[in-house]
């Protein structure tokens, strides 16, 4: 799957799905970080770790 469809951007805020154990420790924002054809990283804040997200549906929105 294609994630640069999505539209996202690097710098883009955004909040990961509910999904990610990191989101459950409480890690739920971050920052784009890198955009490739295959996956979106994003830089959690709270913890400073990059998280992989393979699919449009590990991103749960954007944050204005």
């Amino acid at each position: 799957m294609d994630m640069t469809k999505e539209g996202y951007r690097i710098g883009e805020r955004v909040e990961i799905s509910p999904a990610y154990d990191s989101w459950m420790r409480g890690d739920r924002y971050g920052e784009v970080a890198k955009i490739t054809t295959k996956a979106v990283t994003v830089k959690l804040d709270k913890s400073g770790k990059m998280l992989r997200v393979n699919r449009p549906s590990g991103i749960y929105g954007r944050i204005s």
